[in-house]
């Protein structure tokens, strides 16, 4: 079942309404922005783990554990921050709208791997806001989030209890 909640993603994993936070990940600067800082700078381990393993985790997921059954998964969907580019990087990667859905499938994939059906998942609006492809032309992020994003999350994660977070 999945729903959505206008309110505070850190705030309900922070009082057990969600015991997991999925949330996306660059693979090249880090946790420096969104709701990626606002994790690293209440859950540091996550951003320690994430320098180690951001350079080859495109398309996976890093599982963080935090107490109490309560994990953080950083799914690396995007290799650049930012919108995607049809620009090439350094590892010949082409960081495009396409592969960044193709990549969040993958990361999600792995990651239901860790779950089971007792888990309560958080997620935000991945791969919209900072991260949405502007040329979609959806200024909303909700709109955005469920006209592009939100087809692959019902798809994989459908038979799991997730609330989607916006503000």
């Amino acid at each position: 079942m999945i729903n959505f909640k206008n309110g505070d993603l850190l705030e309900d994993f922070k009082n057990g309404v969600v015991n997991v936070i999925a949330h996306q990940c660059n693979c090249v600067v880090g946790m420096g922005a969104g709701i990626a800082k606002q994790i690293a700078d209440t859950y540091q381990l996550s951003e320690i783990l994430d320098k180690g393993f951001r350079k080859n985790g495109i398309g996976k997921c890093l599982l963080i554990p935090i107490i109490n059954k309560k994990y953080i998964f950083n799914l690396y969907a995007q290799y650049y921050p930012g919108p995607p580019y049809n620009i090439k990087s350094i590892d010949g990667i082409y960081d495009t709208f396409e592969n960044r859905i193709k990549w969040l499938r993958s990361s999600l994939i792995d990651m239901i791997g860790y779950l089971d059906n007792t888990d309560k998942i958080g997620l935000p609006l991945i791969a919209s806001g900072m991260a949405k492809d502007k040329s979609k032309g959806d200024a909303d992020d909700l709109i955005y989030f469920r006209k592009h994003i939100y087809p692959v999350i019902n798809e994989l994660l459908s038979n799991f209890n997730v609330t989607i977070y916006y503000l």
